[in-house]
């Protein structure tokens, strides 16, 4: 079994209170064990609003033999992952020791095991947690994805029509914004783009002040689906890890996929909707929200 379907199990199953056990001995090694919670130096951390194209990047940005990739850990990061009512949004209040232990020590524990060097992690719930992982990982580095907001919205939405497991739970389990509750009687195409609006602009006001010009940068995903060679070149530069030709077949294979999909598959009411509601972040990101051309 590979990873990924592991990983999927594992989400999807509720293969999950032995994870909680896990993590939890692994923050009584860190307490036990003396440095542990130190081993992972400058890690790398990829956030960005859900269906952004998050994963696609994380798996080629990490696609390197001095890096451990983990893809989300989402219960490494949330003790209560199946909780419905749970917020996704943490500050620098939350970061308590036991927790920043049993999570230091658990991705340490991770990064021992695969031999490597610098850990590469993509969860999208910590785009709403900049302050709390300054506070885990003072040294990280964070690479906010960014997507024009309507194909991310489509995408969003056509996840959880087409997921039945997903659909069980508020924002089909995709970040729930601060204010989510606020929106959860709207129709969801509204609900995805006050998702997208929210945690963008969270992002973009966090990133630049806790971490900085040094450790924030953000990336378009349509520029990396542009140029991937060029665009993973300046990251690594950005992030400190030494230049490394990516699989040349993985990058090969990206393109504009459905990224115009939007245009045909959504109403024209719909698209209206989100144009009003993600305006001004849209500008703020450079995006147009003039009409389909």
């Amino acid at each position: 079994m590979d990873r990924a379907m592991r990983n999927y199990l594992i989400r999807r199953y509720g293969l999950g209170p032995a994870l909680t056990l896990s993590t939890n001995l692994a923050a009584l090694g860190g307490l036990l064990i003396p440095g542990l919670r130190q081993i992972v130096k400058q890690p790398v951390f990829i956030v960005g609003c859900s269906r952004s194209g998050t994963t696609l990047f994380a798996e080629i940005f990490g696609d390197r033999p001095d890096a451990c990739n983990v893809m989300d850990a989402s219960q490494v990061w949330d003790l209560r992952y199946y909780d419905k009512s749970a917020d996704d949004h943490r500050d620098e209040n939350d970061a308590n020791f036991w927790e920043t232990s049993r999570i230091r020590s658990s991705l340490a524990i991770r990064l021992l095991l695969s031999g490597r060097k610098r850990l590469i992690n993509k969860n999208n719930q910590n785009s709403l947690r900049l302050r709390y992982l300054k506070s885990a990982f003072p040294d990280a580095y964070i690479i906010h994805v960014i997507r024009d907001a309507r194909p991310v919205v489509l995408s969003n939405m056509s996840r959880v029509e087409k997921d039945r497991y997903r659909r069980g739970f508020p924002f089909g389990r995709f970040p729930k914004p601060v204010a989510w509750r606020a929106y959860m009687d709207k129709p969801v195409v509204e609900q995805f783009a006050h998702q997208w609006s929210d945690i963008t602009a969270e992002i973009r006001k966090d990133g630049p002040a806790v971490f900085g010009p040094d450790q924030y940068v953000e990336v378009k995903f349509e520029d990396f689906c542009t140029d991937p060679a060029a665009t993973i070149r300046q990251l690594d530069r950005f992030c400190g890890l030494p230049e490394t030709d990516r699989a040349a077949s993985a990058i090969a294979s990206i393109g504009s996929g459905d990224s115009d999909a939007w245009t045909s598959r959504l109403p024209a009411t719909d698209i209206e909707r989100i144009n009003e509601i993600t305006a001004d972040q849209m500008a703020a990101f450079g995006y147009s929200t003039g009409p389909v051309q």
